[in-house]
């Protein structure tokens, strides 16, 4: 409950691009995502189709630290945050994640 407590409080979180970044949606904390490993490209793909994919930074770019700075600048514009949220209220969190997976199960 604490790592939540922190992400509820938080402005915007940087995160790789692994299974942090649905932690990050659920509570609706605007984040910039780093590529750090292959295996994430399943997650990248996700964001991409949901209108994320502007927000995606690899760990080894020659302009690594240059489109970190470009996106935090982007951050801190309450108004982007605000988009964002509304993007993972619109198109992610819509409290059926449970009645999926029962759903699954059972039939």
């Amino acid at each position: 409950q604490l790592m939540r407590d922190l992400m509820i409080k938080s402005d915007v979180a940087l995160s790789a691009a692994g299974q942090t970044i649905y932690e990050l949606i659920a509570t609706e904390t605007p984040f910039i995502t780093i590529k750090v490993i292959d295996k994430q490209n399943n997650n990248i793909e996700g964001l991409k189709k949901i209108g994320l994919n502007d927000i995606l930074i690899k760990y080894n770019d020659e302009c690594f630290l240059e489109k970190l700075s470009e996106e935090f600048e982007k951050m801190i514009n309450i108004k982007s945050r605000t988009e964002l949220n509304n993007i993972y209220k619109r198109k992610i969190i819509d409290g059926l994640g449970r009645n999926r997976i029962i759903n699954k199960l059972l039939y």
